[in-house]
């Protein structure tokens, strides 16, 4: 393509060639015609018109040149350009000094005067030629002031050379073989020129110089004719001057053609502008992505047609709106900001963010935002908008669905895990093999499956792994061992899936730990076992309560008849010595025991059978616990110990079961007083809120162990089985205490440290039931005496 180009711009130049060749003769004939009409009667019209036109052309064809240097930057545009400000001096001073010789009728001189300057102009062009071609990279990009002033310094020496020229005519010589001479060495000199012009342009032609090009073979066949003039005396001056117009005229012609080709490129490039705008505009309305410009104040100046499909409304009517009325208000303000920055420093950025279309429905958009420069300065930017909501609801799913995958991947209970076939590599495992295999996941991936098996499970997966590569499912059996060296045995199934690259190259297996089966029958066995266990227990639990109640029923009937005995030999005073009265306090004491124990086993029964009557009354609680803990301050007092009482509210009602209540009460009183030794204090403490009441018994005993804490409300059972002795008991009170206060809705929970007391803690709730019993004064008296009585009878 280069050498076809090369090829034309050469066959294009020696056609200008030819071209001048043919101007050359044409301006002969026509100076032969010029010279008939009007210089045969030795008139100056001519000469005036001659030198003016030449002087006019020459004045042109020196802007030209220097225009175009301008533009181009070309050492021998700027030689030419030199040479054409040393004409210009020339040729005014010629014209002066015709002017001079016209006033002095010595017109004769300006014949030689004509001849002799293109031997010093020529010599000087060749000498600039020479020095410029040596030192083209200092003088090929001069400033405009650098030009001015070579042009200024030319252009005098063009008058200097014009001034010595007409002092060496004066000089008496042989005029004809000095011209001749002097003429030859100038066609040689100008040959030159033209020959140095064409060896650097041919195969690199340029259209203006081409007219250049013009200017130089005009000179030399000026010179050819000069030479003529003076062999022949044929007077071929008028051929001589209008060469030396058509010398000058074509730099002139030169600019105006390139004036014509920049302004036929310029329309052409408007035009393909327009065109591309007109395609591009094309292309964008027909996009699905939204496209428009705003510029520095963030107003719209340009959307697209889809702009307004999806955002509604007209293109006229988003001109000069804002481009984030848009976006959602989760994201204006943030969106606004970071396209300020943009705009501010310059630079592109591209987000994501929630916009309103037409029918005010939230879409998510990609956005991409490209600055516009003009002059190195930004004048606005492009905002490309895509709609990706498809796209996020897309990630979202397959994130919700990896989510759902991960779940069911760690949850299974099954050895699950992820392999590359080639090379042999696992991926992932689930929580269920890791455990199994005593490692974590990150020591696990350095490992392959078969770094796991015997020799025959490698066999055997060598085989797995061929039918995988064909697309195959397998099942198979076989044998792994662990990091601690533990075997287990697994039944795995294999399903081959596709990799990152969609080749068959990865496989998802489902292991079942057969082990565990094994172990889960074992559980199983073990698990009948005990609740058989269990179920005998329930069964022996519930016939020694029956046993106990049956008992205890039997025992009610003789206990009441010896307590009557009692009473009727109380009431006849038989027994009025120390020692017979000493035994009857301790057959009635015992009694009282007997009864204690008879009761609680009774009340245990009924609860735990569902039995056991709610009797609520409503009753000033603080008055109950102060009055019940007074009356059991002189058993605490006999055994030397402290009893104080303590409240936060004097009075407070509430529904309660007065009887429940008085017994919890006294069977933890009981129980400190027990375990207290002498010396020692125990504190009721009634704290009461609009929930219900907290009474606190503390005492400063024995205190619980952590460990025993856990079994003391056991029926029947006792911390330390040396206490049944030290202290009479039968393990079941503080069960019952803790029956009844749940039964009532309450809790109880103990606090307590090794030889430094215990503290246990009630909590009853304020709750109105639905039925509420009328409750005798003088009844209840006599029965909290009685049961005083009955509930400190191991109190000695």
């Amino acid at each position: 393509m280069c050498n076809k180009t090369l090829e034309e711009s050469n066959e294009q130049l020696w056609k200008t060639l030819l071209i001048y060749f043919f101007i050359g003769i044409s301006a002969i004939f026509l100076s032969s015609y010029l010279k008939k009409c009007y210089l045969n009667d030795g008139s100056m019209s001519f000469r005036v018109l001659e030198e003016g036109v030449e002087w006019f052309f020459v004045v042109l064809a020196a802007i030209a040149v220097f225009y175009f240097y301008l533009g181009v930057k070309d050492y021998i545009l700027f030689i030419i350009s030199m040479l054409s400000a040393m004409f210009v001096g020339w040729k005014t001073f010629e014209c002066v000094y015709l002017m001079e010789r016209i006033t002095n009728n010595q017109f004769i001189v300006y014949r030689f005067l004509n001849h002799n300057i293109n031997l010093t102009k020529t010599i000087t062009v060749f000498i600039m030629i020479f020095i410029t071609y040596k030192s083209k990279s200092k003088y090929y990009n001069l400033s405009r002031k650098k030009l001015i002033f070579y042009s200024l310094m030319y252009f005098f020496f063009g008058v200097f050379i014009g001034i010595i020229d007409a002092l060496f005519i004066n000089h008496k010589i042989d005029h004809n073989s000095y011209m001749f001479f002097i003429n030859l060495i100038v066609l040689i000199l100008q040959l030159i020129v033209l020959i140095l012009i064409l060896k650097k342009y041919f195969g690199k032609y340029k259209s203006f110089f081409k007219y250049i090009l013009g200017t130089c073979f005009f000179c030399v066949y000026k010179q050819v004719f000069i030479i003529i003039d003076v062999l022949t005396r044929q007077e071929y001056f008028a051929a001589i001057s209008l060469l030396t117009i058509l010398m000058f005229i074509m730099p002139v012609i030169g600019i105006f053609s390139e004036f014509l080709a920049k302004l036929r490129l310029a329309n052409d490039k408007v035009n393909e502008v327009k065109k591309l705008q007109k395609k591009l505009r094309e292309i964008t309305d027909n996009m699905e992505d939204t496209v428009l410009s705003i510029d520095k104040e963030l107003k719209i100046n340009y959307v697209t047609t889809s702009y307004c499909n999806i955002f509604g409304g007209t293109k006229e009517e988003h001109i000069g709106q804002s481009p984030f009325d848009v976006i959602h208000l989760e994201y204006r303000e943030k969106i606004k900001e970071k396209v300020q920055k943009a705009l501010e420093n310059g630079t592109n950025f591209s987000t994501e963010y929630k916009a309103i279309n037409k029918n005010g429905c939230s879409i998510w958009v990609e956005s991409l935002v490209s600055i516009i420069f003009e002059d190195d300065k930004v004048v606005g930017a492009v905002i490309n908008r895509r709609d990706v909501t498809k796209r996020i609801k897309a990630e979202e799913e397959l994130k919700v669905s990896e989510k759902k995958y991960r779940n069911f991947f760690n949850m299974c209970s099954d050895f699950t895990y992820i392999i590359r076939l080639k090379p042999r590599k696992l991926i992932d495992a689930n929580p269920a093999m890791i455990d199994a295999f005593k490692m974590n996941i990150d020591q696990l991936k350095k490992y392959t499956i078969y770094n796991f098996l015997d020799e025959e499970g490698k066999k055997l997966h060598k085989d797995i792994t061929k039918k995988l590569l064909r697309g195959e499912k397998v099942t198979a059996k076989f044998q792994i061992t662990n990091y601690l060296g533990e075997h287990i045995d697994l039944e795995a199934h294999y399903v081959p899936i596709y990799d990152e690259d969609k080749k068959l190259n990865m496989a998802l297996c489902l292991a079942k730990n057969l082990n565990i089966n094994k172990q889960i029958k074992e559980l199983s066995l073990k698990n009948e076992k005990k609740e058989q266990e269990l179920l005998d227990a329930k069964a022996y639990d519930k016939l020694k309560t029956e046993f106990f109640a049956n008992i205890s029923h039997e025992l009610k009937t003789p206990v009441n008849v010896v307590f009557s005995a009692i009473q009727l030999m109380e009431l006849k005073n038989d027994f009025k010595d120390e020692k017979s009265s000493y035994y009857l306090n301790v057959i009635k004491s015992n009694c009282y025991r007997l009864v204690r124990l008879i009761n609680n086993i009774i009340d245990l029964t009924k609860i735990e059978a569902g039995f056991l009557n709610k009797s609520y009354s409503y009753e000033n609680v603080v008055s109950i616990i102060e009055n019940l803990t007074l009356s059991v301050v002189p058993y605490a007092e006999n055994k030397g110990l402290i009893l104080t009482f303590d409240t936060n509210e004097e009075e407070y009602y509430m529904y309660v079961d007065r009887n429940s209540m008085e017994r919890i009460i006294l069977n933890l009183l009981s129980n400190s007083i027990k375990f207290t030794p002498r010396g020692g204090e125990i504190l009721v403490d009634l704290i009461v809120n609009n929930k219900g009441i907290y009474i606190k018994i503390k005492d400063t005993g024995i205190g619980i162990s952590k460990e025993n804490q856990k079994i003391i409300f056991e029926r029947f059972r006792q911390v330390d089985k040396s206490f049944t002795r030290n202290h009479e008991g039968s393990g079941i009170g503080l069960s019952l205490v803790k029956s009844l206060i749940e039964f009532y809705g309450g809790s109880i929970r103990v606090q307590s440290e090794l030889n430094k007391g215990s503290e246990f803690t009630i909590y009853m709730p304020n709750i109105k039931p639905e039925k509420i019993d009328k409750i005798d004064e003088t009844e209840t008296k006599k029965t909290s005496e009685e049961k005083i009585f009955i509930e400190l009878s191991d109190i000695y």
